[in-house]
């Protein structure tokens, strides 16, 4: 989603724009995600912005802010979250149903299951989704009657928090840069910062803004017409909906005094459309 009022000049990594187009990149993705998970990857195959995936007419369908593919077959997917919402938003159970979508895409008909994928949902947040002061939480399926029995389902959800990154959590020193310079994704910050990732990040940030600058305008001009189309329709709406109540309003008065003066109801009824139930009612 294109962060409303704000020019090219204004946006941070968090907004999701920028971080879509960042992030993006291979050499960038590879190296994030060897650093946060622990992991070394051979190469990035596909590393693809705001995908889509359609689920069918009924079923809710999803936009990833990057989707990632490794020359393995493992799929990440990376998400920015910089609002908190309401309970309706539920980053829980987003990430699971996140998780099923992705499995119903790849895992095509015909497939067996053991050919599914290991999978990785990543939740960036400029919150701290469970308040607890942690910087990583990284959840895998346990078994309750013996915490120490991990599900072997290669499934996993890591939630980022780019708050309290002095936290220890075992996070590597490069995450920790990246997560500060999130929210604060500015030159001076980036050359401040030790980190070679980070430096490596603003490099592309900056290419961003100098090319993607037409089409970031573009977008905001389509979200601006969206929203400016969204509430000339709402408040004509209103508008019809003001109408009809005062209509009906109009009809009830005259359908009283029609009354009032002995007229038979089904007469009063012609006269201003109301239902005879309605008027017997009066």
């Amino acid at each position: 989603m294109v962060n409303k009022r704000k020019n090219i000049e204004e946006l941070n990594l968090s907004d999701n724009f920028m971080f879509a187009n960042v992030m993006s990149d291979k050499i960038i993705c590879k190296i994030f995600l060897e650093k946060l998970l622990g992991i070394k990857i051979k190469e990035i195959k596909i590393a693809e912005y705001e995908k889509t995936i359609m689920t069918g007419i009924i079923s809710k369908n999803i936009r990833i802010d990057v989707y990632v593919k490794d020359s393995s077959g493992k799929v990440y997917d990376i998400e920015m979250q910089n609002i908190y919402r309401d309970k309706r938003y539920n980053l829980a159970k987003r990430t699971r149903y996140y998780q099923s979508v992705i499995d119903t895409e790849e895992l095509k008909s015909g497939m067996h299951y053991s050919e599914l994928p290991e999978s990785c949902i990543i939740f960036i947040c400029t919150f701290d989704e469970f308040k607890l002061g942690k910087n990583k939480y990284v959840f895998r399926y346990k078994c309750d009657e013996v915490p120490e029995l991990v599900l072997q389902n290669e499934a996993k959800v890591v939630i980022l928090n780019t708050n309290n990154t002095d936290a220890a959590d075992n996070l590597d020193e490069d995450i920790a840069a990246f997560l500060r310079y999130v929210e604060n994704s500015d030159t001076r910050n980036a050359e401040a910062s030790r980190s070679k990732f980070v430096k490596r990040v603003h490099k592309r940030f900056e290419l961003v803004k100098k090319e993607k600058r037409d089409e970031y305008m573009t977008l905001q001009e389509l979200m601006d017409m969206e929203n400016y189309e969204a509430k000339k329709e709402a408040f004509a709406k209103g508008l019809n909906k003001g109408r009809k109540e005062g209509i009906e309003k109009t009809n009830l008065k005259t359908a009283a005094k029609l009354k009032a003066s002995g007229c038979e109801n089904v007469f009063t009824s012609e006269i201003t459309g109301l239902p005879i139930e309605t008027i017997e009612a009066l």
